[in-house]
């Protein structure tokens, strides 16, 4: 009989111990969670802080408390500097909160262990998206790599210093090297060289099984380790919860996976020497275009075989240190080893309906416990107490990172939530929240399960990031974003032709990637991206556009290309039928703020086309409405930013009105209207380029007013405050300006 997977042991359990995990939360904060985990497995207890850049004060004394309660620090090691004290220590170069958590344990003479990831290994941003520098800073790509440059150094002294480190390319990698942090006595390297001498007699009988059916070893040694690999899966569930609860059995885990690593050098062994007599056959074979073929396919079996055992040995290893290996497991093993491989499989099937059974109860039963958590998290949502949504929704992607329902939810609150964020506040503080909910979309894509809903929650967030880079006019990352949206829908539609809600999806993502393309003054571009956005809402059913919101932004997108162009004839046509849709919509639903809003816009552009044209009556009306329904909305919430934005733009063009009729009282009257809130909202976020430039134009033209009446001292003075903004906001990006 074979030897069971997990021995029995009465010794008593390794001290238990408590590691500060340290990493920089952009960079790993899943990482961490999963340290964490495997710290717990093996008996201990963690600490750590997130720590985002957004904090105020030093943190230095907080850290120094976390770590002198614990006995050692692991640290993942990466790319990112990440954030650090306001203040650097005097006798030290500057040092990220991360890197001070490093060397203060060290210098405590805590136990710290180093573990270094690899590029390949799992983060949870993207590298561009890390170490960037507060909203405003000049030089934000300077900021950067000067972060990046310290981060290497510290990673070079850490390899340089001679530090015991762990590498990892994986999740899998990074478990493994943990694992290694427990203690093995002599106790369990006796238990282990046991183990090995009896695993050893084992294989020696398996191998004269196998070799008796000769070139059948190689396929034979596959399927019968893929067969405990699938007992495993199956079993997985049903026994995890006695798996962890058991210490005893963490005994022989690193010996497990000793001979784990042996087992998958002798498969390759043997693939190896297959692979050798078969080229030698290949080459006896006469003719070179029959030789050359065989060779050909003995070398991709070969490259295949090697795939295989490595995706197999890395199922069984993520078994064993995951505590996922169960007595059906050890079963199947005794059958196989007494009575073959068909026998086994026979038990197998006996216990297939069992297992399945045991491991969705267990799994339904940890969701059904973390569901009320899932509705308090919507119910706090539907009630306005977002921060409350936003805690709990972290609380159960702690503990259920990969739950698809979860992520669904947050990742469409986070979206919400930037949307809203952008509206009270600005568009710098709604980015870190829309990033957020495309993080959680990328996970919940990355998922071989993830649905065409899914794909299409991820599409909506890259649009939003695209939104928020184009009004932050940060242009190539808005190009970006709308390519990825663009590249789903498109797709999408592919799959669901006739599916209107993707079409107008596509249609919006072309209209973007033409508002990126005019932006960037790239009208050619831009106007191919319009033209194919309005070729698509052509094709949809009429129903399906005639008074859609995208349609009537698609037409104002049409008029000031139009503008750009000097087709005011043309402008003037596309904004007259976005008045059309949204005036309908406005009349069906006088309620809606959104609908009310929109109209207001369509009314300003068709009075700035009537200013432009000299249509100083047309003009009067439609500017007089637009800013008539601004003022309404503004009585119900005057701390409304995009509200309060679209009211200086609107006073602003009255302001144009009144100075094109020659009225300079009247227009410096709605420029200092125009410049008050436009300061306000600066001075509520004054690394917002959006609200800086509406001041700029704000101030510019009070000094056109006092041109105008020849006074030219303030006229001066005037622009020149027009151009500290301006050169502020230059030095920040060209492209702001």
């Amino acid at each position: 009989m074979g030897t069971p997977l997990l021995q029995d042991s009465s010794a008593p359990p390794a001290p238990k111990r408590r590691y500060f995990i340290s990493a920089v939360s952009a960079e790993f904060g899943a990482l961490r969670k999963k340290v964490d985990e495997v710290l717990r497995f093996l008996g201990h207890e963690s600490e750590s802080m997130d720590i985002w850049g957004t904090e105020g004060g030093d943190l230095r004394q907080v850290l120094r408390d976390k770590i002198d309660a614990c006995d050692g620090l692991v640290q993942i090691v990466g790319d990112a500097y990440g954030a650090e004290p306001p203040t650097a220590d005097p006798d030290s170069q500057p040092l990220s909160y991360t890197q001070f958590e490093f060397r203060y344990a060290q210098a405590q003479g805590k136990e710290t262990i180093l573990l270094f990831a690899a590029a390949s290994a799992r983060r949870d941003m993207p590298a561009e998206l890390l170490d960037l520098p507060p909203e405003g800073h000049p030089d934000p790509a300077a900021y950067q790599a000067e972060r990046r440059r310290r981060q290497k150094a510290y990673r070079a002294a850490l390899r340089d210093s001679g530090h015991l480190r762990h590498s990892f390319t994986s999740d899998l990698e990074l478990e493994n090297a943990v694992l290694k942090m427990r203690d093995d006595s002599k106790r369990l390297r006796d238990d282990f060289r046991e183990w090995q001498r009896q695993l050893a007699a084992g294989q020696e009988s398996l191998g004269r099984k196998v070799a008796a059916e000769g070139k059948r070893s190689v396929r034979n040694t596959l399927l019968i380790l893929g067969a405990i690999a699938v007992v495993m899966v199956l079993g997985l569930s049903a026994f995890q919860a006695l798996k962890r609860e058991d210490r005893s059995n963490t005994d022989t885990l690193a010996a497990h996976l000793t001979n784990l690593d042996q087992q998958q050098a002798n498969a390759r062994a043997r693939a190896e020497r297959d692979f050798r007599a078969g080229i030698e056959q290949a080459r006896a074979i006469r003719g070179s275009v029959a030789r050359q073929g065989e060779i050909d396919r003995v070398t991709a079996e070969h490259e295949y075989r090697l795939g295989a055992i490595d995706r197999l040995f890395e199922m069984l290893r993520r078994g064993y240190h995951r505590g996922e290996i169960n007595s059906i497991t050890a079963e199947f093993q005794q059958i196989f080893d007494a009575e073959g491989i068909d026998a086994a499989l026979d038990f197998l099937r006996t216990k297939e309906d069992l297992v399945i059974a045991n491991a969705e109860r267990f799994l339904s039963q940890a969701r059904a416990e973390l569901r009320s958590l899932l509705v308090g998290a919507g119910s706090a949502e539907l009630e306005g107490r977002s921060e409350e949504a936003a805690r709990l929704y972290e609380q159960i992607l702690a503990v259920e990172s990969d739950w698809p329902e979860a992520l669904e939810a947050a990742s469409e609150f986070y979206w919400y939530r930037s949307l809203d964020v952008e509206a009270q506040k600005s568009a710098s503080e709604a980015l870190p929240v829309a990033e957020r909910a495309f993080v959680l979309a990328t996970r919940l894509n990355d998922r071989a399960a993830a649905s065409l809903e899914h794909h299409k929650i991820l599409a909506n967030c890259r649009e939003r990031l695209g939104n928020l880079a184009l009004t932050r006019k940060e242009l190539e990352a808005a190009s970006s974003h709308f390519t990825a949206c663009y590249e789903i829908y498109d797709r999408l539609t592919d799959a669901e032709p006739g599916n209107s809600v993707y079409q107008a999806n596509l249609s919006i993502s072309l209209m973007r990637l033409g508002e990126a393309a005019k932006a960037k003054g790239t009208l050619k571009l831009a106007e191919r991206h319009f033209a194919e956005a309005i070729a698509v809402a052509e094709r949809m059913p009429a129903a399906d556009t005639r008074d859609a919101a995208w349609v009537s932004q698609l037409h104002i997108s049409l008029g000031d290309l139009a503008a750009v162009r000097g087709d005011l004839e043309a402008a003037a046509e596309r904004f007259r039928k976005c008045w059309e849709i949204r005036d309908r919509r406005a009349n069906s639903d006088r309620d809606h703020p959104g609908c009310q809003l929109d109209l207001s816009i369509a009314h300003g552009k068709l009075g700035e086309v009537a200013l432009t044209c000299g249509l100083y009556s047309e003009a009067e009306e439609h500017l007089t409405a637009a800013d008539a329904i601004l003022e309404d909305l503004l009585s119900a919430n005057r701390s409304h930013a995009n509200l309060r934005f679209n009211h200086a733009v609107s006073q602003g063009k009255l302001g144009d009105l009144a100075m094109a009729r020659g009225d300079l009282d009247a227009a410096s009257a709605y420029f200092e209207s125009a410049e008050a809130i436009a300061d306000g909202l600066a001075a509520s976020d004054p690394s917002d380029v959006v609200w800086l430039g509406l001041l700029a134009g704000s101030i510019s033209k009070l000094g056109d007013v006092a041109a105008a009446r020849r006074q030219w001292d303030d006229a001066r003075v005037i622009f020149e405050s027009t151009e500290c903004i301006l050169t502020y906001l230059r030095s920040s990006n060209p492209e702001n300006v």
